[in-house]
């Protein structure tokens, strides 16, 4: 019984020992085949455009997994190396699908690229449409991306997708900013040339308005302008007339403004003349040859022509400038202000001043009185001054002369010296030696006043301050 069961269990040990190694040679197969379908995998998302870096961790992963150490088999069943082997199978298939997985993942990162690039690129057609351009290339190329967008491509077509409409974008972004910009200049142009073409027509009208001006070599070129712009088409078109035009228009406004400029040299002529005329000069000469320069000027036809009278009338202004400053230097002199056939008495007094005016003034009427009889008459208070509180004070100088007449003649008496009388006494003196002669007395008078009885040969006496 022992040598049976010893017999029989001895080849059931050696049936285990053989089903423990073919489980194990399965397990390694499977795991070979499972590491060789990895990297089929993975050169095929190579192939299909997915970056290296992407897979590299997976592929150090792999290797670790691949080459990792095999348990020992005994002659016994030992199902754990089959389950360690299969084990690493299991982790190198999961990696595989990883890397179909990493692969999705790139592919959508590029179609989400390619989907907002077609929403700016959507933006970019209408603005191309709107500035004129044809876009039937573009928008085809626009559905080729639309289409690739809902295919979900592998990366490689799909990177080739995206960048190819990227390009074509740009181009169409490129095509809209040149036609943009060149509507933008040609608009300008057209812009500046009917501004010149405006310019030299009023500038035309303005100066044929006035008859004496001989404008008919610029109004020839502008009619030959004016027959050929309607034919402007291009750019250089516009650009060509609206030079044209401006070169037309300068000379019309040169002889305008100097026309303008000259009249307003003879206004200024006629300003200084009646300026220095009432300062007294004299401007007969200047007055003769503005005349004759207003004369040249209304015929004046050329710039030339403006210009020699602007000239000439600079100096004259000049020269009026001079007489007015010149009769201005001279004393005021009112017209009529000088009484002719009054007789001229030198004051006897250094104080006496008012009684030699009014010995002139009756003198003038055939009244001689010397200034001892014009004082006699009025009085002399010849108290010296005293301080009241402080202040000089003197005798009233409205009812006779107050002081001493001799005045500085006196030198040890200084300040106190003499003070003088005021308009009541000498009116009194006057209507004593020739009664009615005084038309009127008093103080402040105006300056007209003065002037007035001047004009009506009236002798006047002021005090002056």
């Amino acid at each position: 019984m022992v040598g049976t069961f010893g017999v029989a269990g001895g080849g059931g040990s050696w049936l285990a020992a053989q089903q423990q190694d073919q489980g194990v040679v399965g397990a390694e197969a499977n795991l070979r085949a499972a590491d060789r379908a990895f990297f089929q995998q993975v050169s095929l998302s190579l192939a299909d455009g997915t970056p290296a870096d992407k897979l590299a961790d997976l592929e150090v992963r792999e290797a670790r997994i691949a080459n990792g150490p095999t348990p020992q088999a005994s002659f016994f069943v030992d199902r754990s190396v089959v389950i360690a082997i299969e084990k690493r199978s299991g982790d190198i298939r999961r990696l595989t699908v990883d890397v179909e997985l990493r692969e999705l993942d790139v592919a959508g990162g590029l179609n989400q690229q390619l989907r907002d690039l077609l929403t700016a690129m959507s933006h970019d057609l209408v603005a191309a449409r709107n500035a004129g351009i044809d876009t039937s290339a573009y928008d085809l190329v626009y559905r080729q991306a639309e289409d690739a967008a809902a295919r979900q491509d592998v990366p490689r077509l799909a990177q080739k997708t995206l960048d190819d409409t990227r390009a074509q974008d740009q181009a169409l972004k490129s095509a809209t900013a040149a036609k943009v910009a060149a509507d933008t200049a040609f608009q300008a142009a057209r812009d500046s040339a009917n501004y010149q073409r405006r310019r030299a027509l009023g500038d035309l009208a303005e100066a044929q308005a006035i008859p004496v001006l001989d404008v008919r070599g610029v109004a020839a070129n502008i009619a030959d302008l004016e027959s050929r712009f309607p034919g402007a088409r291009t750019l250089d078109d516009f650009n060509n007339f609206g030079a044209a035009y401006a070169a037309q228009a300068a000379p019309l406004e040169t002889l305008l403004y100097a026309r303008g400029n000259a009249y307003s040299l003879l206004a200024s002529a006629r300003q200084e003349m009646a300026r220095a005329q009432g300062a007294g000069a004299d401007v007969g000469a200047d007055a003769a040859a503005i005349a004759d320069l207003s004369n040249q000027l209304d015929r004046a036809g050329g710039l030339a022509a403006i210009q020699a009278v602007a000239g000439q009338m600079s100096f004259i202004i000049r020269d009026l400038v001079g007489l007015y400053f010149a009769a201005r230097s001279r004393p005021f002199q009112p017209a009529g202000a000088i009484i002719d056939n009054v007789p001229f008495y030198q004051q006897i007094y250094s104080l006496s001043c008012e009684e030699a005016a009014l010995q002139m003034a009756l003198a003038y009427y055939g009244v001689n009185v010397s200034q001892d009889q014009v004082l006699g008459q009025i009085g002399v208070d010849s108290r010296p001054p005293h301080y009241e509180s402080g202040t000089l004070v003197w005798g009233d100088p409205y009812t006779s002369f107050v002081g001493n007449v001799r005045g500085y003649e006196t030198a040890d008496a200084g300040s106190a010296s003499g003070y003088g009388t005021y308009y009541s006494t000498i009116a009194a003196a006057a209507r004593a030696f020739l009664p009615g002669s005084v038309a009127q007395a008093g103080e402040g008078i105006p300056p007209d006043a003065v002037f007035a009885a001047a004009h009506n040969r009236q002798a006047v006496v002021v005090w002056v301050a």
